[in-house]
């Protein structure tokens, strides 16, 4: 019994690995999306860049999966206000490759005017990922009206490299070709063409450690360049610590920098978010 037991823990430990949450603490995952949910106005990075380091799990079990999640916030009084957002995800492992396909998107309102809309739909398939060297092969499609972006879709496909894993501690770095088309909503006088399509190239550097015995950090760096016109480059960064506050409760904070050096008149080149959560586990025993 003892036995079973501690490879249960075993098990579900290593699910929490992805969560940046120290082993013990039996955190679900899904409870860290709720409080970002809860805690933020916004769902995922759907416009123009997205950090899909954050969209993996290599926890997966063979065969297929999945998960939907959502929340509405609503308020009256002085101020109106409706946010609806709502997320879901498939997960297929198997034949030495896993796929994922990924869904979020927001919708709300205030004093009956519709004040944001944005969604993205991300499907990504890695091929030999319990390798050295991973080969990877994604499409996007994804819209943001705070960006006037109206459509933005791409396909690419490229390597997976491992760069270094040792004591919880991994560093990987990908590259890769990428198309991308866009379609924006912009201003009779805006200068910026409302339709584009480019051949990108798209790179990235991401590393995970654990800090001590509670802790843990993550940090990815993107930078997409045209490659007929290396100045316009769209750059992406993200930090996270997570810190467990007890066995039940952990702390997450997260910085998000995303840059667009061409972006659409009124649009500002560069945005900046900072992210605190609290994650509650329950359950366990």
């Amino acid at each position: 019994m003892a036995a079973r037991l501690q490879r249960g823990r075993t098990n579900h430990d290593e699910m929490m690995k992805r969560n940046g949450v120290r082993p013990g603490m039996r955190v679900d995952g899904r409870i860290v999306l709720l409080g970002f949910l809860l805690l933020t106005s916004q769902a995922v990075e759907s416009a123009a860049q997205v950090n899909t380091e954050r969209l993996r799990r290599d926890d997966l079990p063979s065969g297929l999966s999945g998960s939907a999640d959502g929340s509405i916030t609503l308020h009256s009084g002085n101020v109106d206000f409706t946010l609806i957002e709502l997320g879901g995800r498939l997960d297929h492992s198997g034949n030495g490759g896993t796929t994922f396909l990924v869904g979020r998107g927001d919708l709300g309102f205030q004093d009956g005017e519709r004040f944001t809309r944005s969604g993205m739909v991300h499907l990504r398939q890695v091929r030999g990922a319990d390798g050295r060297v991973a080969m990877e092969f994604f499409g996007q499609a994804d819209h943001d009206r705070s960006r006037r972006l109206s459509l933005r879709a791409l396909v690419g496909a490229g390597p997976r490299i491992r760069i270094l894993e040792r004591d919880g501690a991994d560093i990987r770095w990908g590259t890769g070709y990428m198309f991308e088309h866009e379609r924006l909503d912009l201003a009779p006088d805006d200068p910026h063409p409302d339709r584009t399509s480019h051949h990108r190239l798209t790179t990235y550097l991401t590393a995970n450690a654990p800090i001590g015995e509670e802790g843990a950090a993550s940090a990815t760096v993107y930078a997409q360049p045209r490659l007929d016109a290396w100045g316009d480059v769209r750059l992406l960064a993200e930090a996270r610590l997570a810190a467990g506050l007890s066995d039940r409760l952990s702390l997450t904070v997260t910085w998000n920098l995303r840059h667009d050096s061409r972006p659409p008149e009124g649009v500002a080149r560069l945005d900046t978010v900072l992210k605190t959560g609290l994650a509650v586990a329950f359950g366990g025993g």
